[in-house]
């Protein structure tokens, strides 16, 4: 909307390269989401325009890429997942995480579909994502446990990968440079947390960093 012409001031909005997202420990020792269409089921049950629409005021928009569309590399054409709880529901079936016994909740091959969410309690924005997601899980037959903690015990577990599922907020620099956060090695130091392995991103990330020609770059990052 436009600036209230009413107002002693005027309003500027800059945009920022700042990322919440969350982090599945692909690790974890249930493997709930070593299945890649779990995982994708899951962040199909995230609302992300709800949450920029209700909570953000517009002033934050889902992101398909760790690549910030504002900068060179970052592709605007790319669309995140849909919030689609259906869609998420069939991926899970396909999956086989169905609810085995009729009681709501859906089953793995070690338990129930359950697990708990961690985030920082004095990180703004991170208990209204987490509930979001509580509430659309549960649609879909998957309980979701919130729990907040301190800052300084957060990042040891994330850090420590001891943790099911994270909400965790990037501060992006404003290089594509996707190598700390999708490399493989840096899953014990690096911003890695989830434990994603996957040998032609780790080829493809350390290629990006030594290559100088800009053409070679962008076919890269697409």
């Amino acid at each position: 909307s436009p600036p209230d012409p009413n107002l002693p001031f005027d309003v500027t909005v800059i945009p920022t390269s700042v990322l919440d997202l969350i982090y599945w420990n692909i690790a974890e020792p249930r493997g709930l989401f070593a299945d890649a269409r779990v995982r994708r089921a899951m962040t199909m049950l995230v609302d992300r325009p709800g949450y920029a629409a209700r909570v953000q005021h517009g002033y934050a928009r889902p992101v398909a890429t760790l690549i910030d569309p504002q900068i060179w590399g970052g592709d605007p054409a790319l669309t995140p997942h849909a919030f689609d709880v259906t869609a998420a529901m069939r991926l899970l079936d396909e999956a086989g995480i169905k609810d085995k016994d009729g009681d709501g909740l859906r089953d793995t091959p070690n338990g129930p579909m359950s697990f708990t969410l961690i985030y920082s309690g004095q990180t703004s924005g991170h208990v209204e994502i987490g509930s979001l997601f509580e509430r659309a899980a549960a649609q879909a037959g998957v309980r979701v446990k919130l729990q907040s903690l301190e800052w300084p015990v957060m990042r040891t577990k994330t850090r420590e990968h001891d943790f099911e599922a994270a909400i965790y907020r990037l501060r992006l620099e404003p290089i594509p440079d996707p190598y700390s956060y999708v490399h493989s090695s840096q899953i014990p130091s690096g911003f890695n947390f989830g434990g994603y392995r996957n040998p032609e991103i780790n080829r493809l990330s350390a290629e990006l960093r030594r290559t100088f020609d800009a053409k070679r770059a962008s076919e890269i990052l697409s």
